[in-house]
């Protein structure tokens, strides 16, 4: 079940995706600036292809990035839970 990626953010269309790891929270790769910014959309799909959409509220993560020490993580928060039709 592959519910809990997200498809498509209003900032990156398709270039990032991202995965819930709560009804409001996901988490993204932080390198070559391809993350949500606050403000941005993101669209998760059901296996119904029922699409939901959350704005991002706040983002957390890295801020010294560097692939040597493997920190290439951002945490979002949105402004809703997402569907319990959409998987963790």
């Amino acid at each position: 079940d592959l519910t809990s990626m997200c498809v498509y953010n209003s900032g990156l269309f398709t270039n990032n995706d991202g995965v819930l790891i709560s009804p409001r929270h996901a988490v993204f790769t932080r390198h070559a600036n391809h993350y949500p910014k606050v403000g941005d959309n993101l669209v998760f799909v059901d296996n119904n292809n029922q699409t939901y959409t959350a704005q991002v509220l706040a983002q957390t993560g890295i801020t010294n990035y560097s692939p040597a020490a493997n920190n290439d993580i951002t945490v979002v928060y949105l402004d809703q839970d997402m569907s319990e039709n959409v998987s963790m």
